[in-house]
């Protein structure tokens, strides 16, 4: 964690993207709820003016039957259909938003994919289906990273809620 920490401290994001920490791959939601802790001790050092915390984008990538399309070969040009989060996910009193891509971002993303030789041999329609125009995220705050360490610890203790599910609190 010492290196992204240090890592934020050189660059000052004003954005970061990272995964949702729903996202039901355990790799995935491991890695977002470590950018938060990242962000939590970097926000904390207090070296930065007031207001500067980044915006932090949560993304989606594996979530029961999403993307649409991900378990047929996608129709035509699936690029033009807009991709949203699921309707079932939680929104956790989050704000979402939507990044629209332009035809470079577009072939930046489709070069992406394309580095991932083994996945798209095993998921070639799953990985299809997120090549749209559009980028959905849920939009954390710095409270869900001041609070992620106390969200860990309910979530690993006997009796606590199952990782990758909000508990109660979380919800209002």
């Amino acid at each position: 964690m010492r290196e992204l920490v240090n890592l934020f401290r050189e660059v000052q994001p004003t954005i970061l993207a990272l995964p949702d920490p729903l996202d039901k791959h355990p790799d995935h939601r491991a890695a977002g709820l470590f950018a938060l802790l990242a962000v939590d001790e970097w926000a904390g050092e207090g070296a930065k003016p007031p207001g500067t915390m980044p915006r932090l984008l949560a993304y989606l990538v594996h979530w029961p039957a999403w993307p649409p399309g991900w378990d047929a070969p996608p129709p035509g040009d699936s690029a033009k259909a807009t991709l949203t989060l699921p309707a079932n996910l939680p929104r956790r009193g989050l704000d979402q938003a939507v990044l629209l891509l332009g035809d470079d971002e577009m072939a930046g993303k489709r070069a992406a994919m394309a580095k991932y030789g083994s996945q798209q041999e095993e998921m070639p329609s799953f990985l299809a289906a997120f090549m749209r125009r559009t980028e959905p995220f849920s939009v954390l705050t710095a409270k869900d990273a001041k609070n992620i360490d106390q969200e860990i610890e309910r979530q690993i203790a006997p009796g606590g809620t199952t990782v990758g599910t909000p508990s109660a609190d979380r919800q209002k």
